[in-house]
């Protein structure tokens, strides 16, 4: 009988750390998506100019493993692309740059994890500058501005994000999920 107590709660341990560490989900999701965009291209528009950095810098702002996870899976899906190119880690945020930014903010505005259930909602503002001014992307109001006379390309998007999800969902599997989920829509607003 004592060895029925012990076992009982060594099995709901193991359990628990296996809902919070691996990353395993059988669910379905329903996921809705509103967004606001704004660009900015300047130099001719009659002329052939093509905009193909060899690296741009990407940092995401956010806490925890869903901002390491979107951070990851960014880079897999725009590597390479245009206007993209090669993709280096930022370590901070920062206003000007000398290379091409790409800047993702994480802002949750609810959070709700079950093994069984989740729910959330998050804002997800991406802000990129070809000539590494993204000074604009803390404003409402979207004022792209130029630092010099080279061409250059600015864009913002605001999307908000909000899903519902029913099984069997680890912890991590669920900020895996949502990191794909958000990564896609940044892929989807740079190559619009």
């Amino acid at each position: 009988m004592k060895k029925r107590w012990v076992i009982l709660p060594a099995a709901l341990l193991v359990l628990l750390a296996a809902f919070l560490l691996l990353d395993f989900r059988l669910m379905t999701s329903q996921t809705a998506m509103n967004s606001e965009t704004a660009s900015y291209r300047s130099g001719d528009p009659n002329a052939p100019w093509e905009f193909s950095p060899a690296v741009t810098g990407l940092y995401v702002e956010g806490k925890g493993r869903l901002a390491e996870a979107l951070q990851a899976r960014v880079k897999d899906l725009v590597q390479n692309q245009e206007p993209i190119g090669q993709i280096t880690a930022i370590d901070a945020p920062a206003d000007r740059m000398d290379i091409p930014v790409l800047h993702a903010e994480i802002i949750p505005l609810k959070h709700f994890w079950t093994p069984l259930y989740a729910r959330s909602e998050y804002r997800l503002v991406v802000a990129y500058a070809s000539n590494g001014d993204t000074s604009f992307r803390k404003q409402a109001v979207v004022h792209f501005q130029s630092s010099g006379d080279e061409p250059f390309k600015q864009y913002k998007a605001s999307f908000t994000f909000q899903d519902t999800s029913i099984g069997v969902i680890s912890a991590r599997g669920y900020q895996h999920y949502l990191a794909e989920k958000m990564a896609g829509m940044v892929q989807q607003s740079l190559q619009n």
